[in-house]
């Protein structure tokens, strides 16, 4: 009976082992390429830690449950030093690594690291992709199927600002453009055309430019005042948008300011300083009104403001958080982490959980009228300051044709 029991009890362990071994915890090695020093780091560290606060959320929950495998997450950053050459070396170094795909920045930094990972056949997932040129496509001009973008941009900034300033200031009519320089200004002063024409409003032939690693936007505030518009759109670097909006203040207080800068409206009236000079501001800037938010983004907000306090918590954008976000959906929904499945799916899927909403819808060229890979297209936060008085509205969900 002993001998038969100790039998048993082998075969039970043996299978124990066996389906220990099938299910095996394995890793998934995601790449970032970002800016950890230089002026964008400014900008791209906010996004690193808050990476790697959603990382340890999935990786304490036990993991991304792909069929009957288990993932853990290994971040394996790679600095592009806020250089145009330092980015593609850095890129190198991720396929040296064998990550398994790539969470990147702002679409400028990446149009050749994205040549050396498309080469390299790595999926890639974009943080914040817009206009620039040869960012969508390959050495051969064809579109980058390894490229994949997890947000709709500026494009949707243009769209919900100018639907706003509708809204809040009907007497608007004339707009006037005002972007960093990065070699993308006519792209995108034609798209913000397109959208003024699309609303009614008159976009004035002149547009201004700003080094935005060397601003001087007290010239360029006096030349927008010259030109008297009822509006004008600051894109860009969210810096130099405030300093620009301070400037102006001094000179037209009554010009509104519709600022395109992807940061909180907090953060916004910080660089602005002087509260008398905040006013008649709509921005994209994120609100952290917990009945207007998804419950991942306050959660995510809650640890910023545990670990790093008020300032980094009100710079909380969550770009690479969405990246991971949107790619452990698709992954958990298919039950394969094949890129080729991925893409596939991408192109068939009518919409993907975000950080940002459970239902986010994926758009194109009808939609924007821009030629690029289908995007993400996420609502879009909208703040007002008025009196030195910030207020989050709330989301614009544009409508996806």
């Amino acid at each position: 009976m002993k001998r038969i029991f100790a039998v048993l009890l082998a075969a039970v362990m043996v299978f124990a082992i066996a389906v220990s071994a099938s299910a095996e915890e394995k890793t998934l090695k995601v790449g970032v390429a970002c800016n950890a020093t230089g002026w964008f780091s400014d900008y791209d560290a906010n996004n690193w830690e808050e990476l790697n606060i959603y990382a340890d959320m999935i990786n304490e929950e036990g993991g991304i449950q792909v069929g009957e495998d288990t993932y853990k997450i290994e971040l394996v950053q790679a600095d592009g030093q806020s250089d145009f050459a330092g980015m593609p070396s850095a890129c190198m170094d991720l396929v040296d690594k064998e990550v398994d795909f790539v969470i990147e920045t702002n679409d400028f930094w990446m149009v050749d690291g994205n040549q050396i990972l498309k080469e390299a056949g790595i999926l890639t997932l974009s943080g914040y992709p817009d206009f620039a040129t040869g960012f969508w496509t390959d050495a051969n001009g064809e579109v980058n199927d390894c490229l994949l973008s997890c947000a709709n941009g500026a494009a949707n900034d243009v769209v919900a600002l100018l639907t706003k300033l509708g809204e809040i200031y009907p007497e608007a009519h004339t707009i006037m453009y005002v972007c960093n320089a990065d070699g993308t200004e006519d792209v995108k002063y034609g798209y913000v055309k397109s959208v003024c024409e699309s609303l009614g409003y008159e976009l004035m032939d002149q547009y201004e430019v700003y080094d935005s690693s060397a601003p001087d936007m007290t010239a360029i505030a006096q030349k927008v005042a010259a030109a008297a518009p009822d509006a004008y759109i600051g894109q860009g670097v969210i810096s130099c948008i405030g300093q620009l909006i301070a400037a102006l203040q001094d000179i037209d207080p009554e010009c509104i300011c519709l600022a395109s800068c992807g940061q909180s409206i907090d953060v916004l009236a910080n660089i602005i300083g002087d509260s008398t000079k905040g006013n008649k501001i709509i921005s994209t800037g994120i609100g952290f009104d917990k009945e207007k938010n998804s419950e991942l983004m306050n959660t995510i907000y809650d640890k910023l403001l545990d670990k790093f306090g008020i300032d980094t918590a009100n710079s909380y954008a969550g770009n690479f958080v969405n990246c991971l976000r949107v790619y452990k959906g698709i992954v958990e929904k298919i039950g394969t982490i094949d890129k080729d499945a991925i893409i596939d799916y991408w192109r068939n899927a009518e919409t993907l959980e975000t950080v940002y909403s459970d239902e986010a819808h994926l758009g194109g060229m009808e939609s924007f009228n821009l030629d690029f890979n289908r995007m993400i297209v996420n609502p879009t936060p909208i703040s007002t300051l008025d009196g030195g008085v910030g207020e989050f509205l709330g989301w614009f969900q544009f409508d996806v044709k």
